[in-house]
């Protein structure tokens, strides 16, 4: 299980089986998954190893959106 923290909202709970980002909506709060595989989280992940030298073990992503296509 994942805690889920978002600025000004309550936090929540997510079962982490695959690897994925989180996209927030700032408007109504909805949260979607984007799986690592189709975020090509991969490369973004082997560039900042690069940098730092070290292997990451967890990579937590969330992204924030002003509208979703929910409440478009």
């Amino acid at each position: 299980v994942v805690e889920i923290a978002v600025p000004g909202q309550k936090t929540r709970y997510d079962i982490y089986e695959k690897e994925h980002i989180h996209i927030v909506c700032k408007h109504c709060g909805a949260i979607t998954d984007i799986f690592k595989e189709d975020a090509k989280m991969d490369t973004y992940q082997s560039h900042i190893e690069k940098q730092v030298g070290e292997e990451i073990s967890s990579l937590n992503i969330i992204a924030t959106i002003s509208k979703c296509k929910k409440c478009s």
